[in-house]
């Protein structure tokens, strides 16, 4: 409704995953919708029919996030992000891509997805604390080709050490230009601090 009055379906398309089966579906359908101030009307409204938790915007780009789980609860956990470019004519569909691992709620979602100088970087979870298997991870992404690639991530076979100590959970995390602040807790809160200035190396 825009000023009282029915404004009719908000687009009569929604974009679906590309493997996508008779037997697939999402209880929600999120519209990513542009809207004129000046005069109230829409100028535009893109569907996707996914699981969406999260969403992140920065200048020009907007980000949903959405949790796959795997066959066995919490063991194969994905995270998939959609990626919308923002212009005068709404949001347009860019790229779509993946990673290992959950966002979770401990501490707010949005500020684990975070872009800068074209690159997505994103912090997630694997396991669980409660069963003392938890283990933490941050991604670096660029978009390619209609693509969110990984381009480094931590840990990795050079940098094995683990985001934390056995079980701490991720209670806050912040991006500051080429560093990344994480907060996590066991009985203390220890931060940890991430240097990103090599985006191919983060340390």
């Amino acid at each position: 409704f825009i000023n009282g009055e029915n404004a009719g379906l908000l687009t009569d398309s929604c974009y679906l995953q590309s493997d996508a089966q008779e037997t697939y579906g999402y209880a929600s359908l999120v519209n990513i919708t542009a809207i004129n101030l000046a005069d109230q009307s829409i100028i535009s409204s893109r569907c996707v029919n996914s699981a969406v938790e999260g969403l992140s915007v920065s200048r020009d780009s907007l980000y949903l996030t959405g949790t796959i789980w795997g066959a066995n609860y919490g063991v194969r956990e994905q995270t998939v992000i959609h990626k919308f470019n923002l212009d005068e004519t709404g949001a347009n569909y860019a790229a779509t891509g993946s990673v290992t691992g959950y966002i979770g709620h401990n501490s707010d979602p949005a500020f684990k997805v975070h872009e800068h100088n074209n690159d997505l970087r994103v912090v997630t979870t694997t396991g669980n604390a409660w069963a003392g298997d938890i283990a933490h991870h941050l991604w670096i992404l660029e978009e390619n080709s209609g693509a969110l690639n990984t381009v480094a991530n931590l840990p990795n076979s050079k940098r094995p050490a683990p985001i934390g100590k056995p079980g701490e959970d991720i209670y806050a995390v912040r991006f500051e230009g080429d560093k990344s602040h994480i907060v996590t807790f066991r009985r203390t809160d220890p931060l940890y601090t991430i240097d990103l200035s090599d985006r191919l190396d983060p340390k």
